[in-house]
């Protein structure tokens, strides 16, 4: 299948390609993570405030180990022991973590740059060729990342992914949110609404133990608008250090009718709704990032954001009742992810 669009790539190098709806918002795309670093977005009084953590400069992403606003892959998340198994044939992976590998290994997609085949004032794409045996992964997999603002108060997501041979792909963005805007501290009185029912439950190393569990009477029922604090500080999640789980989403949210999840922040007034075809969202509210200098004169602490990641299942490929993430030969991953913006005053 052919990729969004059949055009050699325009450009090479590092650089930062700037995107606006044309009505106040717009986003800062570096090549490098095909990385969303600053997303601007009016608030309730008018005033343009910057909604996701980052950095200023360029090349303190190369270091980076939170992921802000990148591109995640091949696989997001967690794969136990850094390996997977095909018709008895183990496929060994490049590990970055005790337990195995994270957000697509050492040198997964967030730390390469990207090629920009297309750009004008409403959308850019990017573009990643990705060879066989990349971060232990089989076949060669070319890769393509639009971002458009083609709606006014809309970024949409789209990701396109082509393969010459059978290989897992679970592509994600780590966009880290603060609608009050990144500089303003904590995010315990954002509001939150998942629709979702179930978790998948996991294990010290938060890799999942394969079950799936109701969210019913717990600190993870985000079925109606909730304080996020409750969650954050409970004893209960003193292992995931507030919110770091993966949700499973209602099926009724893949036809793009249906929110995958609602944010609200109540100081900026700004509302984002997430729409998703992807059966599952991490939510994780950075209470395992460590202190540090952000944008514009920034300091960040544990629990200033909180990411909602789309996504297939955590460590599926160990899991046989997880929705598959292998990609055959000749077919390809397709899926949109759109964050919608409104504001009005609390």
């Amino acid at each position: 299948m052919a990729l969004f669009y059949d055009l050699k790539p325009e450009m090479g190098n590092r650089e930062s390609v700037t995107i606006s709806d044309g009505c106040g918002m717009s986003a800062h795309i570096l090549t490098y993570g095909a990385t969303v670093q600053r997303l601007n977005v009016p608030d309730a009084r008018g005033d343009i405030k910057d909604v996701i953590l980052g950095y200023d400069d360029p090349a303190e992403y190369d270091m980076q180990d939170v992921y802000f606003g990148a591109v995640i892959g091949r696989v997001a998340n967690r794969i136990k022991d850094a390996c997977y198994f095909v018709q008895g044939r183990k496929v060994a992976l490049a590990p970055n973590q005790p337990y195995g590998m994270l957000h697509g290994g050492p040198e997964g997609f967030a730390y390469k740059t990207w090629t920009v085949v297309r750009k004008n004032a409403r959308s850019v794409l990017l573009r990643l060729y990705s060879p066989d045996g990349d971060q232990g992964f089989p076949g060669n997999l070319t890769t393509d990342v639009l971002y458009s603002m083609d709606t006014p108060g809309q970024l949409s997501i789209r990701y396109h992914a082509v393969t010459d041979f059978d290989t897992p792909v679970n592509l994600t963005n780590h966009m880290y949110f603060n609608l009050d805007g990144h500089e303003s501290g904590l995010v315990d009185d954002h509001r939150l609404m998942l629709s979702s029912r179930k978790y998948t439950v996991t294990d010290n190393d938060l890799v999942p133990t394969g079950e799936i569990r109701p969210v019913n009477g717990t600190l993870l029922d985000f079925s109606e608008l909730r304080r996020l604090s409750p969650s954050l500080h409970a004893p209960e999640h003193a292992v995931t250090k507030g919110l770091d789980h993966n949700f499973v989403l209602s099926s009724a949210c893949s036809d793009g009718e249906v929110p995958a999840a609602v944010l609200k922040a109540a100081r900026s007034g700004i509302t984002m709704t997430v729409y998703t075809d992807r059966p599952a969202m991490q939510v994780y509210s950075a209470g395992a990032m460590s202190r540090r200098s952000g944008k514009d004169g920034a300091v960040y602490e544990p629990f200033q954001a909180v990411c909602l990641e789309t996504q297939g299942f955590p460590d599926a490929l160990h899991h046989f009742n997880f929705p598959s993430i292998m990609v055959k030969a000749g077919e390809s991953f397709d899926s949109e992810t759109i964050y919608r913006f409104t504001a009005e005053e609390d």
